[in-house]
């Protein structure tokens, strides 16, 4: 019996693989537009997911894209299968007829269906025991009961999916994002949706800004939509070497500006004024990177912290520049001219100590808020 219909020839006239009927259905009872369902009862579809790669996460966009393998595994008591030889079957030719969930990715960027797939694979997991039929024919002797053996429906998809992302605390942001499947509501009192396997089988190497983590399964509303969400933890060394330590270095030269000799005016006005362009210029490059959003994120009150210090400080220069301009036109007399002296020494002093104190604390404070974000 388990030589007949195996995809191979036993018999030297080849009449082992002929007239194989490998599933049988009650043509008059059978419709294929309707799902195996008894009153009162929902179809339960197991939903499986193999998540194999995200080849791209699109933050401007708004999306990101992914490469999986899904399985919906589901019980088909209508119908008998015949020459379960294998405890997998694959028999997508001989289910071409039968029902199958027809399922939608409800956050994927094109509205996809599952059935949209060309390359979709039908299993029959041999899991019954093996009964006698009444007919003494040669192939149809034995069969297996649909309701004690699952059929599989498997695919590989490759698609694009929204998702919404928070950049508040960018670029040390987590992101969760999912993949939605939506029974529909035309099918809502007639399937349901449960959890199945989740696993993880791409490699953590392929993600330069990102660490994929927290792959969950989660049923929602009775039943109606199952999410298998994932966790995109930004990696900010990236952000650390390219941004952050070169704009710490433009404020801190700007700050040493204020230590300069007065008489090298233009070069520490220089300074001041090509360190705002840089950073302006640096600032607007992230953000044609970026979504427009209706609030500021870290990377913002980083780069305005680092633009309002070279400001103050060409400010502080050219006030110092005019109070020499003002000493030498007004003041004649040897006491006024170190009197006025002594106060602007005071003056300098101050900014001299209290700007670089005051960066200071800020940057710490920056530095404590990032930590404590990505810990």
């Amino acid at each position: 019996m388990y030589y007949i219909c195996d995809g191979f020839y036993d018999c030297s006239d080849q009449s082992d693989e002929e007239e194989c009927t490998w599933i049988s259905v009650n043509n008059k009872t059978y419709q294929s537009h309707l799902p195996p369902m008894e009153r009162g009862q929902k179809t339960q579809i197991k939903a499986s997911f193999d998540i194999q790669s995200f080849e791209d996460i699109n933050v401007l966009q708004m999306k990101f894209k992914s490469k999986f393998v899904m399985s919906l595994q589901w019980n088909e008591p209508r119908v008998h299968y015949h020459y379960l030889q294998r405890k997998v079957n694959y028999w997508t030719k001989a289910a071409k007829q039968l029902w199958k969930p027809n399922l939608h990715f409800s956050n994927s960027v094109n509205a996809i269906d599952v059935l949209s797939n060309p390359n979709i694979n039908i299993l029959i997991l041999k899991m019954g025991k093996l009964e006698r039929s009444s007919d003494k024919s040669l192939h149809e002797n034995y069969f297996s009961h649909g309701r004690e053996n699952d059929m599989v429906l498997q695919a590989v998809y490759d698609l694009e999916f929204k998702c919404t992302y928070n950049l508040e605390n960018y670029p040390f942001d987590t992101q969760k994002c999912f993949i939605e499947l939506d029974i529909g509501l035309d099918q809502i009192n007639y399937l349901e949706l449960t959890k199945g396997n989740l696993t993880f089988s791409g490699h953590e190497d392929q993600f330069v800004q990102f660490h994929v983590s927290n792959f969950k399964l989660i049923q929602l509303d009775n039943g109606r939509f199952l999410k298998c969400t994932f966790i995109f933890d930004r990696i900010p060394f990236f952000y650390l070497f390219i941004t952050f330590f070169p704009t710490f270095g433009i404020v801190v030269m700007s700050l040493i500006t204020l230590f300069i000799n007065e008489k090298h005016f233009d070069s520490t006005i220089m300074v001041s004024l090509t360190s705002m362009l840089v950073l302006y210029t640096l600032h607007q490059s992230i953000m044609a990177q970026m979504p427009a959003t209706a609030y500021l994120k870290f990377m913002d009150y980083w780069l305005i912290f680092c633009l309002t210090i070279p400001f103050i400080v060409f400010l502080i220069l050219v006030s110092w520049n005019l109070m020499n301009e003002l000493n030498e036109d007004n003041v004649h007399t040897l006491e006024k001219f170190e009197s006025f002296n002594k106060r602007k020494h005071q003056c300098k002093k101050t900014m001299q100590i209290g700007l670089p104190l005051i960066s200071a604390i800020c940057i710490l404070g920056f530095a404590i808020y990032a930590i404590i974000l990505e810990s």
